[in-house]
């Protein structure tokens, strides 16, 4: 095969930069990686590292489409990556209704897939008709005062955004009043742990690393305890059964009131700080790629042996 042409969506974001990188270093010469994003090159760091830069409206723009077509033509396109979550779920939808080129391979999970990680209400009803545990998911509507409080969250948010802890009946009562499209959930009592995850589109080769989140800055992990863990694995192996999700996704897991461990997010993709297996030599979305295109994925995901620390320090990267 000859060199792939990949665009590579939301290149400014951090989740876009570690998949550039990524490929950049799996792949080499191998790739040709066009990096778009809705900011100016010259304001997206990814851009130094990628061989051509655009500039795209944003996902849920109407002609975002069109200009994507585009430009796909212009670059000679042949596999899209689309990151950030509302672009996943469009790219998904037009998939499924026909609406890209069938040259262009596309990186991203079924529409059903998606369209259940980006619904809280629909992630719960998922995650519990397989057993798996997870927090009460209500809408903030239909919630009743419980001793704990609860978590507000948005219902199809990312992060940290919107997340409040309503420890009143009072509490809850204004976010009621206040509206919004937002689900509740019972809070969880430990710290994060992410489950960086992949099972094979073709295989079934499944592989997953646990990183312990120690700190975090601008809702990306900065400081992460990496280690293997076989209850985790088998956890996101269910998740991934459960929700029809194959190639490379994250599982966010806590502990719950009870001590065990509680699914309270699963994301469609690779994270902001899944790059940081990449210095352990396993490389997610690397595989992710190679399992699209049908190549063998297991040496760009060896096992890990034993507990391991990775920090993150801010960069600078002149771009003009």
């Amino acid at each position: 095969m000859g060199q792939r042409i990949i665009w590579v969506g939301a290149a400014g974001s951090t989740t876009g930069f570690g998949i550039i990188r990524s490929l950049s270093a799996a792949f080499g010469e191998r790739v040709r990686l066009i990096g778009a994003d809705t900011n100016p090159p010259h304001l997206v760091a990814a851009s130094v590292f990628a061989h051509a830069s655009e500039q795209v409206p944003p996902a849920a723009a109407p002609d975002f489409l069109a200009r994507l077509l585009e430009r796909w033509e212009a670059h000679g396109v042949d596999t899209y990556i689309p990151v950030h979550d509302g672009e996943i779920l469009a790219a998904a939808r037009a998939r499924e209704q026909g609406l890209l080129p069938a040259g262009v391979a596309v990186l991203a999970p079924s529409l059903r897939a998606v369209s259940q990680c980006n619904d809280k209400i629909a992630t719960c009803a998922a995650l519990r008709a397989a057993g798996i545990v997870t927090p009460d998911t209500v809408l903030l509507g239909e919630a009743q005062w419980r001793e704990g409080g609860w978590l507000r969250k948005q219902r199809s948010g990312v992060g940290s955004i919107g997340v409040q802890l309503l420890r009143t009946p009072a509490e809850l009562a204004a976010a009621q009043q206040a509206g919004g499209d937002y689900v509740v959930q019972t809070p969880c009592l430990s710290g994060e742990t992410t489950i960086d995850t992949f099972k094979s589109r073709h295989s079934g080769y499944f592989r997953a690393v646990a990183r312990e989140r120690l700190e975090i800055k601008a809702g990306v992990c900065s400081k992460a305890r990496l280690y293997p863990d076989p209850e985790l694995a088998a956890l996101a192996e269910a998740v991934a059964d459960a929700m029809e999700l194959r190639g490379a996704f994250n599982v966010q897991v806590m502990r719950d009131s009870a001590g065990r461990w509680s699914v309270i997010d699963v994301n469609p993709r690779t994270g902001g700080a899944t790059s940081m297996c990449n210095l352990l030599g396993i490389q997610f979305a690397a595989a992710n790629a190679a399992d699209l295109w049908g190549e063998p994925v297991e040496h760009l995901l060896p096992a890990l042996a034993g507990e391991r620390h990775v920090v993150r320090q801010p960069t600078d990267f002149l771009t003009q």
